[in-house]
């Protein structure tokens, strides 16, 4: 069963950048040194376990405006495909509109698009690439509907 919660540890946090790594730099090739980086010190933190093994994580923090953004969402490979992902984001999603009612939004690589229009998040913008990656991006926000904790 997969269990969601908030980073309260260090050592959940070190999970957290292992996953970000192996995920981002290696499997995806994003630069060395974009990992880990200055917003991690003020977003807040999330990670999913499956039987007691960290196997995905993400994060959101306030943008100009009073919006939140999710952003560093990765699931590790052999536990893509298990709905890890959609009770990670229901989470981080449930959590954040229990905090305020503010709007919240991500940059989706374009093909994980179609995974956040499951899970209540539309496409806002034209592809983009952000931060000077070579990965495009679409803008989506979440368009307000009830979202329960998984």
């Amino acid at each position: 069963m997969t269990s969601c919660e908030a980073i309260s540890t260090l050592e959940q946090f070190v999970d957290a950048l292992r996953i970000r790594v192996a995920v981002f730099i290696q499997e995806q090739g994003f630069p060395p040194g974009w990992e880990p980086d200055e917003i991690d010190k003020v977003a807040k933190h999330y990670v999913a376990r499956l039987e007691n093994v960290t196997v995905a994580t993400a994060r959101a923090h306030s943008t100009e405006g009073g919006s939140l953004k999710i952003e560093r969402m990765a699931v590790l490979k052999p536990y893509r495909n298990m709905h890890i992902g959609t009770h990670l984001t229901q989470h981080v999603v449930a959590d954040i509109q229990q905090a305020n009612g503010h709007k919240i939004w991500l940059n989706a690589q374009t093909h994980a698009a179609s995974f956040y229009e499951r899970v209540g998040f539309r496409v806002i913008s034209e592809q983009h690439y952000p931060c000077g990656t070579r990965v495009p991006h679409v803008a989506m926000e979440y368009d307000g509907g009830p979202v329960g904790r998984a």
